[in-house]
């Protein structure tokens, strides 16, 4: 018998969102099902991609459809990798369909699952990249939508997220309580600001790693870790290897266990 299901991820702060936050929920199917949004069931298509809300639910027997939630953090980068692709002309009065479907190739689905091995941000960009060709006007006005508020926030936050401040600093700087910068990062990146920074802050000292000859330490303090100990513990929970490691091209060990969840990070 089928059954619903809500296949999005939800952080226990999930209940405190705005309705006016955009979250947007990417399932990818490869057999036929039906999901609920709001009430109403749609039927879904093999092969499809699905762009909906978090609070969809699937009603499905089979294990043949993968979802990804994307908050208004995530839009923020994409906005940035497909500007050139959006339409020119100007977003008023939109309203975005409750759930749209694309009926897609078989290997695009295997694509996108495979890049979402390595980077959820590399598979939105590839997804959306291609909802652009298939109907520019809607995905422009949807995107639009999603990265239109808290500009002034985002850009701060990008500017100086390199710099050794602890999080009551960066809460200090934008004059809130830390409580409140929390549920913002919440809200917008579907975690907290600590999180948020740490993942930052190493995807960066990961990219100069693999792209200068900056030295280990000097790379560390660029990417605003305090000392060259904390950066180089972080950077092994987060990528299973040293930073030296990565750069002499040293593979990880390979994990034989059942445990696939991804390691804990931690700020000193």
């Amino acid at each position: 018998m089928c059954h619903l299901r809500r296949p999005g991820n939800h952080s226990p702060h999930a209940s405190n969102q705005s309705d006016d936050v955009m979250t947007v929920q990417l399932i990818l199917f490869k057999q036929a099902s039906e999901v609920r949004v709001k009430g109403e069931l749609h039927t879904i298509q093999p092969n499809s991609l699905v762009l909906t809300d978090d609070k969809a639910l699937i009603a499905s027997d089979t294990e043949n459809w993968k979802p990804f939630v994307f908050h208004v953090g995530d839009f923020q980068d994409l906005y940035l990798g497909v500007i050139d692709l959006l339409d020119d002309a100007p977003v008023s009065m939109f309203k975005p369909a409750a759930l749209r479907q694309i009926q897609v190739d078989e290997a695009l689905i295997n694509v996108a699952l495979l890049l979402a091995e390595a980077s959820p941000a590399a598979m939105l960009h590839f997804i959306y990249a291609y909802c652009l060709g298939c109907d520019k006007t809607y995905f422009t006005a949807l995107l639009k939508q999603c990265v239109a508020g808290d500009q002034g926030f985002f850009d701060f936050i990008e500017a100086n997220f390199c710099k050794p401040w602890t999080v009551t600093q960066f809460a200090d700087e934008l004059g809130l309580p830390v409580r409140k910068l929390n549920f913002l990062f919440h809200e917008k990146f579907g975690m907290s600001a600590k999180h948020w920074l740490l993942e930052r802050r190493l995807n960066l000292a990961r990219k100069l790693l693999l792209t200068t000859e900056m030295r280990v330490i000097d790379i560390a303090f660029e990417c605003g870790f305090s000392n060259h100990a904390h950066f180089t513990d972080s950077f092994k929970k987060r990528y299973q290897r040293s930073p030296t490691e990565l750069r002499q091209g040293r593979q990880p060990e390979v994990n034989t266990s059942f445990d696939l969840a991804p390691p804990v990070l931690s700020v000193a």
